[in-house]
C-alpha cells in the first residue's frame, strides 16, 4: 500500500483533441478505401495511412494520459540511498525561455532524515516516468502553479534544471534531488498529504 498516490486524469479540453483525432483518423480511413480510393494512389495511398497511423496515435494518448505521483516503499533488490532507477527520458515534450515563478505558499512537515527503503516516482503516463530514492529527496515544499510560467501543459522543461509536470493551474509540490540538484514542481490536489508522505519517518 503506497503511503501516497495520486492520478490526476486528462482534461476535458485534452480528451476532447483527442475524440476529434479519432474521428479524423476514422474519416481520412473511410475516404481513401471506401468513398473515394482513387485519389489515393501510390504517394498519397502512403501519405494518408500515415496521417491515419499519427491521428490515432495522438488521439489514443490524449485520452489516456494522466499524471502519477507515488511514494511508496521500493520492490526487493529496488532504489535505496545509494542507487536509485531512474527513467528520466529527455527527449519527452518540453519548454523554454520560463523561469520558474512557482509562488511557494507553505511548507509541511519536519526536515527531518527521509526514509531510504521508499521510492517517489511521478510520470506523465505513458510517456514519461522518473523514480528515485525518498532519501534523495533535500526538500518539497508546496507552490502555486500557474501553466502560463510553464509555458504550457504536460512534462516540461524550464531552465535552471528544473522541470514542470501539470495539465491546469493550482496548488502543487516542488520537489529537489539532492544528487543532481534538479528541481520537480508537480500539480497536485492533496500537496499537504504528499509532503506529508515524503517526510513521514
Amino acid at each position: 500500500m503506497p503511503l501516497f498516490r495520486e492520478e490526476t486524469p486528462a482534461p476535458g479540453w485534452l480528451r476532447v483533441v483527442g475524440v476529434l483525432a479519432l474521428v479524423a483518423a476514422v474519416l481520412l480511413i473511410v475516404d481513401s478505401t471506401v468513398i473515394d480510393p482513387g485519389s489515393f494512389q501510390g504517394g498519397g495511398a502512403i501519405a494518408a495511412v500515415i496521417a491515419a497511423i499519427v491521428l490515432l496515435a495522438l488521439g489514443i494518448l490524449a485520452l489516456t494520459v494522466r499524471i502519477v505521483v507515488t511514494v511508496e516503499a521500493a520492490a526487493p533488490g529496488g532504489a535505496s540511498a545509494s542507487a536509485a532507477r531512474v527513467k528520466d527520458s529527455a527527449g519527452a515534450t518540453g519548454s523554454t525561455g520560463s523561469t520558474d515563478s512557482a509562488r511557494a505558499t507553505s511548507a509541511t512537515g519536519s526536515a527531518g532524515a527521509m526514509v531510504a527503503a521508499l521510492t517517489v516516482t511521478l510520470a506523465l503516463s505513458p510517456v514519461w516516468r522518473v523514480s528515485f530514492a525518498r532519501s534523495d529527496v533535500d526538500s518539497a515544499k508546496k507552490v502555486e502553479m500557474l501553466a502560463r510560467d510553464f509555458g504550457g501543459a504536460g512534462y516540461r522543461v524550464l531552465p535552471g534544471n528544473k522541470r514542470g509536470l501539470l495539465f491546469t493551474s493550482g496548488p502543487g509540490v516542488t520537489l529537489v534531488r539532492r544528487s543532481n540538484g534538479r528541481s520537480y514542481t508537480v500539480r497536485s490536489e492533496r500537496p499537504d498529504d504528499l509532503i506529508a508522505a515524503l517526510y513521514r519517518r
